[in-house]
């Protein structure tokens, strides 16, 4: 099965001329579905964006991965390695890489690539307060303002789902499932602040560029 090709090239003239908003990568997320490989970077969030509660997937894998790897830490004192699933980066090229296999045309990667920051900013508006369901234990997650120039899409994991008595129960333990390197996120650093609680957020644009807004808080 191949994709609609008229749908795609209209979100890519829509993306090419800045004129697009989160709405118009799903729509590009779910011409795309039926061709992604299982495992695909895609294919995960596009499962998230109908299931916003998910209790399977590489995220999940990923979460289970950390769980195990910070127990055993906590009761022998091995090492753990926390790694994100993915990066808004990976999840552009993929995109590009899909795309230009079903569309003829050279310039498909290059719109893509031009507008890598504003379209991983629509997929974290995308993935924000998704529930990934852990041994009957909810994850939320949330976007997050990482260090440097980073923001994360973070999941919040319940040390109810860690064995070891090591771990103390009642907290729970951030990890970045996404990262992304986004150069402009002022806006963002002044909504964060310290503020453990998950704001809600939209796209503004500004002369040319998104930016997240906080329009609800927790």
């Amino acid at each position: 099965m191949g994709i609609p090709v008229e749908s795609v090239i209209k979100c890519l003239k829509k993306i090419d001329e800045g004129q697009f908003d989160e709405f118009h990568i799903k729509s590009l997320l779910i011409d795309v579905r039926s061709v992604l490989p299982k495992g695909s970077c895609l294919l995960e969030i596009g499962d998230i964006i109908d299931h916003p509660k998910k209790d399977r997937g590489i995220n999940l894998d990923n979460i289970n991965g950390i769980i195990s790897g910070i127990t055993a830490h906590v009761e022998t004192g091995s090492s753990v390695e926390i790694r994100q699933t993915f990066t808004g980066e990976e999840i552009v090229e993929e995109l590009a890489e899909v795309l230009t296999e079903h569309i003829d045309s050279i310039q498909v990667g290059n719109v893509l690539m031009n507008r890598k920051n504003d379209i991983i900013l629509c997929f974290l508006v995308l993935l924000q307060n998704a529930v990934i369901i852990v041994n009957d234990f909810e994850v939320k997650t949330r976007i997050f303002a990482g260090p440097d120039n980073e923001l994360w899409w973070q999941s919040i994991i319940p040390t109810e789902l860690f064995k070891s008595e090591g771990v103390p129960k009642g907290n729970f333990i951030c990890t970045a499932l996404m990262t992304t390197s986004i150069i402009d996120k002022k806006s963002a650093e002044i909504i964060f602040g310290e503020n453990e609680k998950a704001p809600l957020f939209d796209l503004e644009r500004s002369e040319g560029a998104v930016k997240l807004v906080a329009v609800k808080a927790d």
